[in-house]
């Protein structure tokens, strides 16, 4: 299962024979008009199709190709061992949130996501918001509940991991929605613009206030080496970059896809320093 999976670097040389087609960018048209970054996911206990593919709880993958970025450690018992977990630094580039109406998890005929906005005065954040008005039953009386959520997007450029040079999108909502408000705090008392910092991502256990448990990503100041990007040349692309996804965002050519594997129930509630960068 998971132990048997490794860290990848996957071939990113481009063959001679395609460099003329790539740099006049052949096929590229419509596939530029949308942006979705890949997701780094962390694959949860429910996650019952990853598992079937040999990956464990703990197990950092990218989505949606399913590219491996690093296996979690496993104690003799199978379990996560989470103190030798694989960490990475990483330099968040834009900041967005998204507000959520969701379908019940248990109603797998139905797309995870009902409905979603950006506007933070809509009926979707103002239900999100508010705990008494967070769940809601179907109006047909049909199984389930309906969900609101607010969900916190990180758009962040791993520094050192060999799976990808692209940037790739972190996401936060319920149970994981306190590990983006306090990545939002961390950068507001960094001060820095978000693009300007170094940070560390490791995954962890994380615990919700029934006792369950489940893996997540601990993000923190780095314990060595620097924690602010040192290079002019090297900041001033990565403000571009930031510059270019906001653009994309305000265009509403950034698709942000999600999925129902987050364990626990996080109250979800905004922190004061989450907003858009």
């Amino acid at each position: 299962m998971s132990d048997a999976i490794q860290q990848v670097t996957p071939n990113l040389a481009l063959p001679d024979f395609m460099r003329e087609d790539a740099q006049k960018q052949v096929g590229l048209e419509v596939a530029k008009t949308l942006v979705k970054p890949m997701r780094l996911k962390i694959v949860q206990p429910l996650s019952k199709a990853m598992h079937e593919k040999g990956f464990g709880d703990g197990d950092m993958v990218l989505m949606p190709l399913g590219a491996p970025v690093a296996a979690m450690p496993r104690l003799p018992n199978g379990q996560p061992d989470y103190a030798k977990a694989a960490t990475f630094n990483f330099t968040p580039i834009f900041l967005y949130k998204e507000y959520c109406k969701q379908n019940d998890v248990n109603r797998a005929e139905l797309p995870f996501i009902a409905d979603r906005s950006f506007d933070p005065q809509s009926d979707i954040a103002m239900r999100a918001l508010n705990p008494k008005r967070r769940q809601e039953p179907y109006p047909d009386g049909s199984a389930g509940k309906l969900t609101y959520a607010e969900h916190i997007n990180v758009i962040a450029r791993l520094v050192n991991c060999p799976a990808t040079s692209q940037p790739v999108l972190l996401t936060f909502f319920k149970g994981e929605h306190f590990v983006g408000s306090n990545l939002c705090t961390i950068l507001v008392h960094r001060s820095a613009p978000p693009y300007g910092n170094i940070l560390s991502l490791k995954v962890g256990p994380h615990k919700n206030k029934v006792g369950q448990t489940w893996p997540g990503f601990d993000i923190d100041v780095p314990k060595d080496g620097p924690t602010f990007i040192q290079n002019a040349d090297e900041y001033a692309k990565l403000r571009d970059e930031h510059l270019n996804f906001k653009k994309l965002h305000d265009e509403r050519r950034l698709i942000t896809e999600y999925e129902p594997d987050i364990d626990g129930d996080g109250d979800g509630v905004s922190n004061a320093a989450a907003k858009e960068w």
